[in-house]
């Protein structure tokens, strides 16, 4: 597709997210439709980006740390935190995602997007608390993230 919202989605999926390209291809976007619906794809990406990242860590966990396949170099303290905090949301989404495929294909764009802000509100139950936290534990970690 030529859409520039679908040429940075595949773009940011391409490259985690980084690089000059996908710079590029967010000024593309943000000309073409507005900056505010370019945040909010932007936004969307990083959603979608960080449900795939927690998803493999999870599924790394069950399918590997618990049956004694662990990744070399992994932690295991660090795995069983987040799969205790993280699994309820997993299922809560997959819960969700489930009941949404009881509606039709064609829906009109306000379920749709209902159905986006259910998906987000969701999620944000279990990150909201992790980004409050790492809000206030960020004047201990100047020396590994600097805050603008």
């Amino acid at each position: 597709s030529s859409d520039p919202m679908v040429v940075y989605a595949r773009k940011f999926g391409e490259s985690n997210g980084r690089g000059a390209d996908l710079k590029k291809a967010f000024d593309v976007m943000e000309k073409a439709v507005g900056p505010g619906k370019a945040a909010a794809c932007e936004a969307q990406c990083w959603f979608l980006h960080w449900g795939s990242t927690c998803g493999n860590t999870l599924l790394s966990f069950f399918k590997g740390r618990l049956v004694g396949n662990s990744k070399c170099g992994s932690n295991p303290l660090f795995e069983l935190v987040f799969a205790i905090y993280y699994t309820p949301c997993y299922l809560a989404i997959s819960a969700t995602s489930l009941l949404l495929k009881a509606f039709p294909a064609k829906v009109p764009k306000f379920v749709s997007y209902g159905l986006g802000c259910v998906l987000t509100t969701v999620a944000s139950i279990w990150v909201i608390p992790l980004g409050v936290l790492g809000l206030v534990t960020s004047p201990f970690r100047k020396d590994i993230i600097a805050i603008k």
